[in-house]
């Protein structure tokens, strides 16, 4: 789950295959956006509150516009699901790491992928960017 940087709602994604926005403060459901064939496991967007970014166990990426739920972007660079993703700081790169053992960092400008980190000996369960946007840290099941 997360929240949007403006605080006006909170995101989960589910095993049901939905993406359910709530307003806050009041936790009313405001929408729910459907696009997802698999449990959707990891949320983010982008730093303006516009793009909602979602990633599952279809192994895809989706790009949602906020404003009217609907899906304008999906990227499939994975082999198995997406089980996390991170936004850098900025909003400009975009990290992956998937059950296919593989971490992908994408730029978000044309959408291009960046680089591929040698296969993990295990999926990442955790991604993130330092605050200066210069670093990713993998967290890894081995430690």
């Amino acid at each position: 789950m997360t929240f949007t940087p403006d605080a006006k709602y909170l995101i989960t994604g589910s095993r049901d295959q939905t993406i359910k926005m709530f307003e806050m403060p009041t936790g009313l459901e405001y929408r729910t956006i459907k696009g997802h064939s698999g449990w959707v496991r990891s949320l983010v967007v982008t730093p303006d509150s516009k793009v909602l970014i979602s990633s599952g166990d279809d192994n895809t990426i989706r790009f949602w516009d906020l404003s009217n739920g609907r899906c304008f972007r999906t990227i499939k660079g994975h082999a198995g699901g997406v089980r996390c993703i991170a936004l850098s700081p900025d909003g400009r790169r975009l990290a992956s790491a998937s059950w296919d053992r593989t971490v992908k960092l994408w730029e978000l400008d044309g959408l291009q992928q960046r680089a591929v980190l040698e296969v993990q000996p295990d999926w990442a369960p955790a991604l993130a960017f330092t605050g200066d946007n210069q670093h990713l840290v993998v967290g890894r099941l081995d430690g």
